[in-house]
């Protein structure tokens, strides 16, 4: 059973991780922003301006991929917050006595036994079908973030080169 405690660690959690992958899209879009505008154009091989050229295209594929990943998990958070209220749903159909006709009290319906199990059943289905789709965007993020990496140290790499290339190659 959670605690409140155990939840509002997880909330922590949840804030602290969004606002790194802001930070790190906010760095892929400001280090593409300062390399775009002042690519030159050169003959394409193994000197700085095409150095910088890859290290921008890294860049903005590293954002790209931060973008995705922002939208994987914002999606993967409404559907987590769809099955939890459908688990509830089901569980309080569940909860209610099974020898007489129940009342919801808001909209004032009256549901006899097979209909609290039915709704149940519908509450329960629906949950799962959301937790296999809540899986799968879990899944999706987890490779846009692992590319959204590699593409921001792929970029460092280009842009260090790119700096140093000058001084080693006469």
């Amino acid at each position: 059973m959670a605690t409140d405690r155990s939840d509002r660690v997880y909330e922590s959690w949840r804030q602290s991780a969004e606002r790194f992958d802001y930070f790190l899209a906010g760095l892929a879009g400001a280090l593409a922003g300062y390399l775009g505008k002042s690519i030159a154009i050169v003959a394409f091989g193994l000197n700085a301006p095409t150095l910088e050229l890859l290290a921008f295209v890294a860049f903005a594929a590293s954002l790209a991929c931060g973008l995705k990943r922002i939208e994987r998990f914002s999606t993967m958070m409404k559907l987590s917050s769809k099955r939890l209220y459908h688990l509830e749903m089901a569980a309080e159909a569940q909860a209610q006595p099974r020898d007489r006709i129940a009342q919801d009290l808001i909209g004032g319906h009256l549901y006899t036994p097979e209909d609290l199990e039915a709704r149940a059943t519908g509450h329960r289905d629906v949950a799962a079908r959301t937790g296999a789709t809540e899986e799968t965007l879990i899944h999706a993020a987890k490779a846009w973030y692992t590319w959204r990496d590699r593409l921001l140290v792929v970029g460092f790499v280009f842009l260090a080169l790119a700096r140093i290339l000058p001084a080693l190659v006469p």
